[in-house]
């Protein structure tokens, strides 16, 4: 029962963080750590040149 707890806390802090980071997708330092916006910031870059 405690796994099934903690997972579901894991589960919702992760959500709130990559929520987060889809509104912060304008300041790269914040979420650079994440691969999932590092590809969306260079695939935005390969569509400006």
């Amino acid at each position: 029962m405690t796994s099934n707890y903690s997972l579901d806390v894991l589960l919702k802090s992760f959500e709130s963080a990559a929520s987060s980071s889809l509104f912060n997708i304008e300041s790269p330092k914040c979420c650079s750590h994440s691969p999932r916006t590092d590809s969306l910031l260079s695939k935005n870059k390969e569509k400006n040149f």
